[in-house]
């Protein structure tokens, strides 16, 4: 089936792709198929109107997506080794997995994915920080039970000093509800 990538601001095709989907494949999907494509073909996609394409574990790598619009897209695990995303809306997008590494030509370091993220998140209008994801993540996976060493491995902690933190309130959380619990059981005994 013939399938048409859009510009997001003039409705325009920008790329028609030939994808093997049966008709009644979610849009999402057909999408996803249509830019794997195009970036086969070597395909700009610049400006093209991605909104909820499916695009798990695709290789985007060094794709021209500037102001191309990911709006709630499935980005998960995706490829964008060195492709530009120079003004793309990434609004709502799960970008859990992404390589974003040498996005928009530079080395993606921890400074500017974090400032790439708390951006993204003023324009979707929710409060968040890339490092408020990772402090969530670490406290998940103590109050789960993971140890200093696997906190460590995670996050890259040369030290027990930052997974301490995480696994000591994890302890005391734990601590405090099994001891509520011998409270509500009662002192019946003896």
């Amino acid at each position: 089936m013939n399938f048409e990538i859009k510009s997001r601001r003039t409705g325009k095709v920008i790329f028609s792709a030939e994808i093997e989907s049966p008709a009644s494949a979610p849009y999402a999907i057909k999408l996803g198929l249509s830019v794997r494509k195009a970036v086969e073909a070597g395909a700009s996609l610049t400006g093209a109107d991605l909104t909820g394409a499916d695009l798990t574990g695709a290789d985007l790598t060094g794709t021209n997506l500037t102001g191309a619009c990911f709006v709630h897209a499935d980005l998960t695990g995706t490829n964008l080794t060195g492709a530009d995303l120079t003004d793309a809306d990434l609004a709502g997008a799960d970008l859990t997995g992404a390589n974003l590494a040498r996005a928009n030509g530079q080395p993606m370091v921890k400074e500017s994915f974090g400032n790439w993220f708390r951006k993204a998140c003023n324009e979707a209008g929710v409060r968040g920080s890339a490092h408020g994801v990772r402090k969530l993540a670490a406290t998940i996976m103590a109050e789960k039970g993971a140890t200093n060493e696997e906190l460590k491995a995670a996050f890259g902690w040369q030290t027990n000093e930052q997974s301490t933190t995480y696994t000591r309130s994890a302890d005391r959380r734990r601590l405090a509800i099994q001891g509520a619990r011998r409270l509500m059981a009662g002192t019946d005994e003896g």
